[in-house]
């Protein structure tokens, strides 16, 4: 445990010093500095979390210790730069997209192993690797990683919207604030972008988001490129929130960033359309989905293995799930968790919303 304080020291004394020679130097005073933020805590013990998405995962006090070890290890030059960082970041995020925190706390859980780049809520981003099924791909690291929290950390600034606020009500259910890929992904990193520019030097910036990892990762990038990106320019002055206030939910803009059906072509990096792929053998677990958190406490079905069980139990791509046996989830995991706990016995009744139809799916072990 000494060697590994002395290694999150030294890395902080590094961190320090590649932040004072390749960031780039704002000279603007930070009047902003007052302002409260949210007090960030890193979890590192995460047995639970990783068996909601893997639940064949099996681990003794040792290995689980080991894991947490691991993960400290390689997340310490992470760790080192949000030690200088942190504050700042949180405070730029909220100038940027205009929302104020709500959350006086957030635990951001440092993962072994996701099977996806990152989670909002909860938040989690993958450490030692992005794993699905027997396919580990290395995370991202450096400037790229520091990225990629940030990126997550304004999406959940945007998750603000949900809590009862006069000034927020115009917008908290914006179209483009629903949860996708070509949505709230693309407005969380409008947001993610601008504040990263004060601490990841621009040319870092260009290589990150020129990567064939950024663009395979963050499905909706063609659309922020094409049509965000030049046009909604973010600034104290004219934040996030002054955009979407001013975008009618009718637009064409927001016609254009329309989440595909399981029938419709797929948005290309370039925004265009192109055909989509079958979906991954090793998506989600035993279940085999992946949903991502709506308003209301709507999960959307944005990924799902055809061979697994909730394929073969009716569940399909866009599925909006409202309720486990007439009960809403409050996060991703704690779904997953209620519908393998019913498993054993007589099964999960999830009630979907499919097409503006409600239907009912009993998901039943075979």
């Amino acid at each position: 445990m000494r060697g590994f304080v002395l290694t999150i020291l030294l890395f902080l004394a590094g961190a320090g010093a590649m932040a004072q020679e390749t960031a780039p130097v704002d000279s603007t005073p930070d009047t902003n500095a007052l302002v409260p933020v949210p007090l960030v805590k890193f979890e590192t013990e995460n047995y639970f979390l990783t068996k909601a998405f893997y639940p064949d995962y099996r681990a003794d006090e040792h290995e689980i210790w080991q894991d947490i070890f691991d993960v400290e290890k390689k997340a310490a030059p992470l760790l080192a730069l949000w030690q200088i960082w942190g504050d700042s970041i949180l405070r730029d995020i909220e100038i940027y997209s205009g929302i104020p925190w709500k959350e006086p706390g957030i635990k951001i859980h440092l993962m072994k192993y996701l099977p996806v780049p990152g989670l909002y809520e909860p938040l989690a981003i993958p450490i030692i690797g992005i794993k699905q099924g027997l396919v580990i791909e290395a995370p991202a690291s450096g400037y790229h990683q520091l990225l990629v929290l940030i990126q997550y950390l304004a999406g959940r600034n945007l998750l603000q919207v949900e809590y009862p606020s006069d000034t927020l009500a115009a917008v908290s259910n914006h179209p483009l604030l629903d949860q996708g890929p070509y949505r709230f992904d693309v407005m969380a990193v409008a947001v993610a972008l601008s504040a990263a520019r004060r601490i990841i030097p621009e040319d870092s910036l260009v290589q990150i988001t020129s990567s064939a990892v950024w663009k395979r990762q963050f499905p909706g990038w063609g659309i922020y490129k094409n049509y965000f990106r030049d046009k909604w320019v973010l600034s104290p002055s004219t934040p996030l929130l002054q955009y979407l206030q001013n975008e009618p939910y009718n637009s064409t803009l927001v016609a254009m960033t329309a989440p595909p059906d399981e029938s419709s072509p797929e948005k290309s990096d370039s925004g265009t359309a192109s055909q989509s792929l079958p979906a991954s053998s090793s998506v989600g677990g035993r279940l085999g989905f992946f949903a991502e958190r709506q308003r209301g406490g709507i999960y959307r079905v944005t990924a799902i293995d055809s061979t697994k069980l909730a394929y073969s139990c009716g569940l399909r791509l866009g599925d909006q799930i409202r309720s486990v046996n007439g009960l809403a989830a409050g996060t991703f995991s704690a779904l997953i968790g209620d519908i393998i706990d019913r498993l054993s016995g007589d099964g999960a009744y999830l009630e979907i919303s499919r097409a503006g139809e409600i239907k009912g799916i009993l998901i039943q072990a075979h």
